[in-house]
């Protein structure tokens, strides 16, 4: 029997990775990420849980562009989808997005709200202006999707044991994120600096998260029952999730997470010596590695079990402000 291209594609595609059932692994439990910070920052999009994630596609191999080294060109082993803008911002944009759709046409498949044959950024642009000029909140949005951008390289670098810093700047895998950073940074007009300390703030939020036990389960038991290739509709992606998770962490972890920023931050610049304790026992130095050995200096000490002390080192500790990453 002979098969299309697209059934070509899908059985090489598990063919490759039946092969490597770790790379899977990292894959799923990178998209879980995304789908648990999708239903956590909801409500500061002013959306129900329910309209979170549209769906999940797996294997996709979508043309990302090439890699980080310029060696080879990457494709998308899955992709998380849901609604890009805030209700606000999609309701003060409403009638131009309805007349841009009408001239362009809505393109099959896509919640990215770019319309066929138009300019992305021009088209994206427009709708950022009429929402601010109506009073939406631009800044609560771009922390509500860079926190989605990140909780993915954060999930990867937990379940594969590497730092955020070296996923999520470097790797190939969260290419696709930096570039949804950048280009949400691009529209809301949001300053490169304000951009990049917005995106250390929501890697501390999203390393948070994943602290709490039911946080990471959630994400695991996700990635488990994402298929190797093909789609999960949004709606049992959130149940999921919603069985692990309980109702009030789901309406307020994320709420709960942004209020711990500012308490991180002021106790850390208080602070002389501050060290992240993992359960192992081993300490690493979040502020004052150059003062560490000095005996009459009070150390403030935070329990870590994943990514959290690496984020606060980053945002607020001896790494804040030494990052030459620009988005």
């Amino acid at each position: 029997m002979s098969m299309n291209r697209k059934d070509r594609r899908r059985a090489k595609a598990l063919a490759r990775r039946s092969l490597d059932d770790d790379a899977r692994k990292v894959v799923s439990t990178h998209e879980a990420g995304h789908a648990v910070a999708k239903v956590l920052a909801a409500g500061q999009l002013g959306r129900s849980i329910s309209e979170a994630i549209s769906y999940i596609d797996m294997g996709s191999e979508n043309d990302l562009g090439p890699s980080t080294d310029g060696t080879i060109v990457l494709s998308s082993q899955g992709v998380t989808f849901g609604p890009m803008f805030s209700q606000e911002i999609t309701s003060a944009a409403t009638e131009f997005m309805e007349g841009y759709f009408a001239e362009h046409g809505v393109p099959e498949g896509s919640n990215t709200l770019v319309p066929k044959g138009g300019d992305p950024y021009e088209h994206h642009f427009k709708i950022i202006e009429l929402a601010r000029a109506a009073g939406a909140d631009i800044g609560k949005w771009f922390r509500a999707r860079t926190f989605d951008a990140v909780a993915g390289p954060m999930a990867e670098s937990i379940i594969s044991n590497q730092s955020f810093n070296e996923v999520f700047w470097k790797g190939d895998g969260a290419s696709g994120d930096r570039r949804s950073v950048a280009s949400d940074a691009k529209i809301g007009g949001i300053a490169a600096l304000d951009a990049v300390s917005t995106l250390n703030a929501m890697a501390v939020a999203a390393a948070f998260v994943m602290e709490r036990p039911t946080g990471w389960q959630a994400i695991l038991s996700l990635a488990r029952k994402l298929p190797v290739i093909g789609r999960m509709d949004g709606s049992k992606a959130v149940d999921i999730i919603a069985s692990i998770i309980s109702e009030p962490e789901l309406s307020g972890l994320f709420t709960e997470a942004l209020e711990a920023i500012p308490r991180f931050e002021r106790d850390i610049s208080c602070a002389e010596i501050v060290v992240g304790t993992y359960p192992d026992g081993t300490n690493h130095v979040i502020k004052g590695a150059d003062k560490i050995h000095s005996n009459d200096l009070q150390v403030v000490q935070y329990h870590c079990s994943s990514a959290l002390e690496e984020t606060l080192w980053n945002a607020f500790g001896d790494g804040a402000g030494r990052s030459t990453e620009v988005l």
